[in-house]
């Protein structure tokens, strides 16, 4: 295999439709919490100045005025429920429907979706044993301690440099576990094996193409971060200028968010099907460095 594998994966996602819709379908509740997840964190920065109690106290405020003034209340709440169900369920199913389909693209999405389902209980198991060592969730608990005034506490800062050292292990370590599991049948702990021994086996192919992984993710995230602040900008605006209650400004903020939900799970479709497509190539890659 030609050493063309960040070009191969640019074209399997500019040509293989099939690949970023199936993405996107396994990927979409998962963006739109993360876009829920990214305003509320915005605006527990913009009231970090305020105390605990009173952040809380505004976010109910911020809550209930929001349901008041939509209709139909009530599905909006089943739809949150269905969200936090589709948000634990959709995640496993992707990855294996990915992977098999990157691995098989001939035998179309069904079957690759047909495949996720089968593979939902190792991959959820793999997700839960691993959720701890996740950008994201180091990301919020280090934003956590900063607002509860204790990132300064020695003992605070020896568990968050520990975390941090398992994170940096895992995301060296652990990227071929999916492909064990869904190509080779293993279990999650048994693919973890076999991932670190291939990462031993091939390691500075594989930081070579960690470090490029890293840049790409930063370029991903800041095309995210672009859709995101401009409405939220669009609003800030209009509550400076005091148009706040207007009915414009209402249907402003719910037609941008609509737009933004739609607009970042056809990014982040985009995003999953890239670096399924890329580390399917770095594994094989590595899988012909063992042959020989």
């Amino acid at each position: 295999m030609k050493d063309n594998i960040l070009f191969d994966s640019y074209k399997d996602i500019l040509n293989d439709t099939s690949l970023t819709r199936l993405a996107t379908l396994t990927t979409i509740i998962y963006s739109i919490i993360f876009v829920i997840y990214v305003v509320y964190q915005t605006y527990s920065t913009i009231s970090e100045t305020t105390d605990q109690s009173k952040t809380i106290d505004i976010a109910i405020e911020y809550i209930s005025f929001f349901i008041k003034n939509i209709e139909f209340a009530g599905f909006i709440f089943i739809g949150a429920i269905i969200l936090a169900i589709g948000y634990f369920l959709l995640p496993p199913i992707a990855d294996g429907a990915l992977i098999s389909y990157v691995k098989n693209k001939k035998h179309g999405g069904k079957k690759a979706l047909s495949k996720g389902i089968l593979n939902f209980f190792p991959m959820f198991e793999y997700n839960a044993m691993t959720s701890a060592v996740n950008f994201l969730v180091f990301f919020i608990a280090i934003s956590r301690a900063y607002s509860m005034g204790i990132l300064n506490n020695i003992f605070i800062q020896i568990l968050i440099g520990i975390w941090g050292l398992v994170l940096l292990f895992a995301s060296i370590f652990f990227h071929y576990s999916k492909f064990f599991i869904i190509l080779k049948g293993l279990g999650p702990i048994d693919a973890m094996k076999e991932s670190i021994f291939l990462t031993f086996e091939n390691f500075f192919l594989t930081i070579k193409f960690v470090f490029i992984s890293y840049l790409l993710y930063i370029r991903f995230i800041l095309n995210i971060l672009f859709v995101i602040f401009i409405p939220l900008f669009l609003i800030r605006l209009n509550v400076k200028l005091g148009f706040f209650d207007s009915n414009i400004t209402k249907f402003m903020i719910y037609t941008s968010f609509g737009l933004l939900i739609i607009l970042t799970a056809y990014i982040n479709g985009i995003i999953e099907a890239f670096f399924i497509s890329y580390w399917y190539k770095v594994f094989e890659k590595t899988q012909e460095n063992t042959e020989d």
